[in-house]
């Protein structure tokens, strides 16, 4: 029984640390969405001035091109990388310390009796619910697949070395 909890609470220390990654890399991909759309402003903007001297030539091209830009810039904090970002960096900022608490205890879990071990688990679990409802809970997340294969490596890079690095600390003891 105890073998299994353990089991369970390893499961669940990956998936924490995988959704943390996951959630890392979306907002990474926002933050560039929001960065593009900013220098794309900014040279429209730029190039409104010195388009004057070329305005006669393709007038119907820049009329498109500044429309466009005023659209962006109406819209750009409608957009749903805006907010997403911002929720994600607040929900990060807590994951951080959860996984943090939770890698903690896994190097107690051999003292944990299995309902212990169940207790932190759905004690987690409920946190983890809780800080995605508070922060993320009022706009849709497209699925990214990007996102997902980063943050699988991430968390098998993670694993890799806190393995080792768990394995050598018990060699010094």
């Amino acid at each position: 029984m105890h073998n299994l909890m353990r089991e369970r609470y390893w499961s669940m220390f990956n998936s924490t640390k995988h959704k943390y990654f996951y959630y890392a890399f979306y907002k990474q991909s926002c933050d560039i969405r929001i960065m593009v759309t900013k220098i794309f402003l900014a040279v429209i903007s730029c190039a409104g001035i010195t388009a004057w001297t070329i305005w006669d030539k393709f007038p119907g091209l820049w009329a498109v091109i500044l429309a466009i830009s005023q659209i962006v810039s109406v819209s750009q904090e409608y957009m749903p990388f805006y907010k997403q970002s911002a929720g994600i960096e607040y929900l990060l900022s807590d994951l951080s310390v959860i996984t943090t608490q939770i890698a903690s205890d896994w190097n107690r879990v051999d003292d944990m009796t299995p309902e212990q071990i169940i207790e932190k688990i759905e004690s987690y679990q409920m946190q983890i619910t809780e800080l995605e409802n508070k922060f993320l809970s009022s706009f849709a997340f497209l699925y990214s697949k990007s996102a997902h294969r980063k943050a699988e490596n991430q968390t098998k890079k993670f694993f890799e070395y806190y393995t080792l690095e768990n394995n050598s600390q018990e060699g010094v003891s």
